[in-house]
């Protein structure tokens, strides 16, 4: 079973650890994959792959409002999209 954050991201639940992707990238846009890793303890903590399934799964709830989390110069940000 998921866990779910109390705080809502543009008006929807999102699982704990997208959730904190979330907020993580909107307080510091341009962050890098290892700091987000870091900051959100993605397991295991050295593995990418995890990173990127959860920031995939993130993107998918958050299309339907036309954001997303993109990697790009390095870092993660949030940015809308059409």
């Amino acid at each position: 079973m998921l866990e779910y954050n109390p705080t809502r991201a543009l008006g929807r639940y999102l699982p704990l650890v997208e959730a904190q992707i979330y907020e993580v990238v909107r307080h510091h846009p341009g962050i890098t994959p290892a700091a987000l890793r870091d900051a959100v303890r993605v397991d295991p903590p050295e593995s990418q792959t995890a990173l990127h399934t959860h920031v995939a799964r993130l993107n998918r709830l958050l299309a339907p409002f036309g954001v997303e989390i993109r990697s790009a110069g390095g870092g993660y940000s949030i940015r809308m999209v059409s």
